[in-house]
């Protein structure tokens, strides 16, 4: 395989998306995966997030006895309750897309004159 395609998946394994680089390489059910899997962890935590601020805010403004909260103080109470999600689903997508980019490496970019 060309160093040229192994360096333009590193570039797209990097700075695009994780799972891209292996997708070039026509490793396609690897990429596949590893780019299903990091968009979940981006997603997921925005999803829960989201969903549990519309629920806060709709309790807030269908009640007429729940106390009144600043937009600021309802982020708070939301951010408190799903902020270990939320690293935790960046970290781990930070986990995979160096993993990624590594493989990519460790495939041939990084072992000039071998063969993978």
């Amino acid at each position: 395989m060309a160093a040229s395609k192994k360096s333009h998946a590193l570039i797209l394994s990097l700075f695009v998306m994780p799972g891209a680089g292996h997708w070039h390489l026509g490793l396609r059910n690897i990429g596949s995966l590893i780019a299903a899997v990091s968009t979940l962890c981006f997603l997921y935590p925005l999803w829960r997030f989201t969903g549990r601020m519309r629920t806060l805010i709709e309790t807030v403004t269908n009640d007429p006895l729940a106390p009144t909260f600043s937009f600021r103080e309802l982020l708070e109470r939301v951010w408190q309750s799903e902020s270990p999600l939320i690293i935790g689903g960046m970290i781990l997508l930070v986990v995979i897309w160096i993993g990624a980019a590594l493989d990519i490496w460790r495939r041939g970019v990084g072992s000039a004159g071998h063969q993978t």
